[in-house]
């Protein structure tokens, strides 16, 4: 059991971060390149940065939901 909750401490959670931030950076890009350009296709571009950067925190918010609440149940079945 300790070998999971290294690798779920060393390999698993910084992973979750850094692609948590790579999708908010992902966001902002999108926020700021549709408000601050004037170009209508730079718009569009904007629109789908800002969808598919909401989309990966959906998901990445999700899966770290699901994974926390799966290890709450298997650790709270062996007790």
């Amino acid at each position: 059991m300790d070998f999971i909750e290294n690798v779920k401490s060393e390999i698993i959670n910084p992973l979750i971060v850094f692609i948590l931030a790579i999708s908010v950076v992902y966001f902002l890009y999108g926020v700021f390149e549709f408000m601050y350009t004037g170009d209508a296709k730079k718009m569009e571009e904007g629109k789908k940065h800002i969808l598919w950067g909401l989309i990966g925190l959906f998901i990445i918010v999700a899966v770290a939901g699901i994974m926390g609440f799966v290890g709450d149940t298997v650790n709270a079945l062996k007790q």
